[in-house]
């Protein structure tokens, strides 16, 4: 009669599993980026696996840093060889960092207008600055140029003259091209000359009368040609 022998193996009472969130760092692009995915340093024997619901994965656009906030109870870990399987968590993230260089080009508004007699004037400047930098004038600088009379008047801006902001960004440069208000002449304009005009008594003596009277503008300067 035979009692057929056997080995019993019991599962080991206590395992801590340490699972870490995959961890990326990149250059911002202006397109979203992401990461995902975690690692664990479980024996081949424990099956560890993402909760039902849950996800490891962080994405974003911009310059920051994007957690998955992922934690022990987004994890299950399952073992014949292992009981009370404790799990601790590191979480993952994906860090953008911001592009090094960017040329942002400022012009001036420019406008080209004719002669009113009256001070005319354009202000403000467009820029061709991505949507997350942020182009301003320093403090107590105006984009602005004005006149009255026929001339080219230009607003004076420099690179100095502005800021550029954005946490996507480093080392941005300005190019400006300068702003200017062009008036051109007014075309035709009828001057009135009237020679002064007096009335006098005979006295046996050359008497005479000079000069005379215009209504040009003040701008419009009227004289005699040489020799009259």
């Amino acid at each position: 009669v035979v009692e057929d022998g056997w080995l019993k193996i019991d599962p080991k009472n206590g395992l801590t599993v340490k699972v870490k969130g995959n961890q990326k760092t990149v250059t911002y692009t202006g397109s979203e980026q992401s990461v995902s995915g975690f690692t664990t340093n479980a024996p081949e024997t424990v099956t560890v696996a993402l909760a039902e619901g849950a996800a490891a994965e962080a994405k974003g656009t911009n310059a920051n840093t994007y957690n998955m906030n992922l934690k022990a109870e987004d994890f299950t870990a399952n073992s014949k060889n292992y009981t009370n399987i404790e799990i601790v968590v590191e979480d993952g993230w994906l860090k953008i960092d911001p592009k090094n260089g960017l040329t942002v080009n400022v012009k001036g508004n420019q406008k080209t207008v004719t002669y009113t007699g009256s001070e005319q004037s354009v202000s403000g400047f467009t820029s061709d600055a991505p949507e997350t930098v942020t182009v301003a004038l320093v403090e107590t600088k105006t984009a602005e140029a004005k006149g009255t009379d026929a001339n080219t008047y230009y607003m004076g801006l420099t690179s100095e003259d502005f800021t550029a902001a954005s946490d996507n960004y480093t080392n941005i440069e300005i190019v400006v091209e300068d702003g200017w208000l062009k008036i051109d002449p007014k075309n035709g304009l009828t001057v009135k000359v009237k020679g002064n005009q007096k009335t006098v008594t005979y006295t046996g003596s050359e008497q005479s009368v000079s000069g005379f009277t215009s209504d040009a503008p003040a701008s419009v300067t009227v004289s005699l040609v040489a020799g009259r």
